[in-house]
């Protein structure tokens, strides 16, 4: 009998943008698809919706139109003479996926952005929690840590994880699951994670790599000091393996 089949199946959502206007700069969620890395790299099975990873229109080097759905706008923007919409994948397409989910998942962990894309992130917690009752979310990210008792009133979300620490939040899932950790490890540092999991995509025209984290300087408007503790720089042989690796993979040429 094979253990792995065994280990708890998190589903890994990145919601979303709900705004006046977006596009696609090559966004992924690096914090998620470390996450993905983590928990792989303990044992546990991971499957990832990225409802950003669809696009109207796309230029050569993978940058692109987002496609859009119009929304409604929220109370505070109404004045605002412009069209609010929903950029990523049709609603519709979110409900297919999860239909075609092989496994109910044991847990969801959903990630945030900017803190106004939060419309967003609220839906797909409505969303996900319709279609799998008595699973526990959890709700992590910028927003989640920025605005974190907000996120806790409104989100829906059963558990709001405030922090940027991915081996912290894969800690708390293990404890949610009951699920023991194959490697515990407790080196939090950047360069010590394993590889985000760029390859839960079906298709990649480009990827995004971290050269460091955090920021030497503490100006007083900036959110960087809350969302990464100190600053940290990846060394350059991981660095260039990473580089190595997905030019060996046909994504940088």
């Amino acid at each position: 009998m094979d253990p792995a089949k065994h280990s708890p199946h998190i589903l890994l959502i990145n919601p979303w943008i709900t705004d006046f206007a977006a596009y696609n700069f090559w966004i992924r969620p690096l914090g998620l698809l470390y996450i993905a890395g983590v928990l792989r790299e303990c044992g546990f099975r991971v499957t990832l919706i990225d409802c950003l990873n669809f696009y109207s229109k796309t230029q050569k080097f993978g940058d692109g139109n987002f496609f859009k759905t119009k929304v409604e706008k929220p109370l505070p923007l109404k004045s605002i003479p412009r069209n609010y919409c929903q950029y990523g994948i049709p609603e519709e397409m979110l409900f297919k996926k999860l239909l075609l989910l092989e496994e109910k998942p044991n847990l969801i962990g959903i990630t945030s952005g900017m803190t106004h894309w939060y419309p967003g992130v609220f839906k797909v917690i409505e969303i996900t929690k319709k279609f799998f009752k008595n699973v526990p979310v959890i709700l992590g990210g910028i927003y989640a840590t920025l605005c974190y008792n907000h996120a806790e009133r409104y989100s829906g979300a059963d558990i709001v994880y405030k922090g940027g620490n991915e081996r912290e939040a894969v800690k708390l899932i293990s404890k949610l699951t009951g699920f023991h950790l194959r490697t515990p490890n407790s080196k939090l540092r950047t360069e010590e994670l394993p590889y985000p999991a760029f390859d839960l995509y079906s298709h990649l025209d480009y990827v995004c790599i971290t050269t460091m984290r955090g920021c030497p300087f503490r100006c007083t408007y900036c959110a960087s000091p809350i969302l990464s503790k100190g600053f940290v720089g990846r060394v350059h042989s991981i660095r260039f393996e990473e580089v190595e690796g997905e030019h060996k993979e046909g994504v940088i040429k």
